[in-house]
């Protein structure tokens, strides 16, 4: 009974703020812009009080944005139409299984963080003394020795293509490093 409440509300503001402000095209410019933010932000509230952040949320939403552009732009539907038909549209996405713990997602931004600031700032000094080729041949590294990591840590195993790209790279390291060797002996 209490939702029926909510829907009934629901259905009164949808209908009843265009049809009271149709006159003024400011305030029901306000009122709508005033509308979608709140929208916004019920959806954040909503998540941090859920405690998940869900990906698939960011998918509803833009996927009701996107049908309300077409449908206010191309159709020439109003905003307190087109609003109605987008979520009905959008709710019918599929997002939780892209649900993400939010302490999860905390440890994946903190790791983030560190290792590519701490990781960019040693390159940026690198920079300084290294050639830009070499440089980019010494960030190659990183792709070849991923693969590794994974497989260190986490006991997942690499396709056969992962293996032949990472031995092209090795190579071309190692001549890098090996050719100045060979022309000092010859």
């Amino acid at each position: 009974m209490r939702i029926l409440g909510v829907y009934l509300l629901l259905a009164v503001y949808l209908i009843g703020v265009p049809y009271l402000w149709h006159d003024s095209p400011y305030h029901l410019g306000v009122i709508t812009t005033a509308s979608a933010l709140s929208l916004v932000s019920l959806g954040v509230w909503l998540t941090f009080m859920i405690g998940r952040i869900n990906i698939g949320q960011g998918a509803f939403a833009l996927l009701g944005g996107y049908v309300m552009a077409i449908l206010t732009a191309k159709a020439g539907l109003s905003f307190w139409l087109s609003l109605p038909v987008a979520g009905v549209l959008a709710a019918t996405q599929f997002g939780q299984p892209l649900a993400i713990p939010s302490t999860d997602l905390m440890w994946c931004i903190l790791m983030g963080v560190v290792t590519m600031s701490g990781g960019m700032i040693l390159y940026t000094f690198g920079s300084r003394v290294v050639p830009s080729a070499e440089l980019a041949l010494l960030s190659n590294t990183e792709v070849l020795l991923a693969p590794f990591w994974v497989w260190l840590i986490m006991g997942e195993t690499a396709s056969t293509a992962t293996f032949i790209g990472g031995a092209v790279v090795l190579v071309a390291i190692l001549f890098w490093i090996g050719a100045p060797m060979i022309n000092g002996f010859f």
